[in-house]
């Protein structure tokens, strides 16, 4: 019996060591592996953006932290690639019924009544901008703000 439990265990831990280890260990082993940008803990605490037109722009890897709604009833979806990078603008459609179109950076919420754009730049690092126009509201852990527009900006690491 003791012989099969040393066997057991030693199979476990082979299996175990044969899945690789650390994520980080898998990357300075094989340099193919994609690595995230560093990225910023701006938009980690909870808020709520309200605007007619809302626009979002950051470095590489903007996508994991950023997205917009779909909904073809309602939304015009249009990606395309720019000099500026990968857009993607979503726009309310006149006459759907719909009201607005929602996004989300980590964890603050977007609401745009006219213009949702995404501007993810080639590069890593850097800043990231989000930029409100028009009929603005702003809900953070500081209160709520009001304005024609609002801007915020965060450095994204290298």
């Amino acid at each position: 019996m003791r012989r099969i439990a040393s066997l057991s265990t030693a199979l476990v831990l082979g299996a175990l060591a044969a899945c690789g280890g650390t994520r980080a260990h898998q990357q300075a082993a094989d340099p193919t592996v994609d690595v995230p940008p560093p990225w910023t803990e701006e938009f980690t605490t909870a808020g709520t953006l309200i605007a007619n037109t809302i626009v979002v722009e950051g470095p590489a890897g903007l996508r994991g932290h950023c997205a917009g709604q779909q909904d073809e009833s309602k939304i015009d979806y249009e990606l395309s690639t720019t000099d500026r990078g990968l857009v993607q603008t979503f726009t309310l459609v006149a006459g759907s019924g719909g009201t607005e179109i929602r996004g989300w950076i980590d964890r603050w919420e977007l609401f745009a009544f006219e213009k949702l754009v995404i501007v993810e730049r080639p590069t890593r690092g850097g800043e990231v901008v989000v930029r409100a126009i028009g009929d603005v509201v702003f809900a953070g852990p500081g209160g709520e703000t009001r304005a024609p527009s609002f801007e915020r900006r965060a450095r994204a690491g290298r």
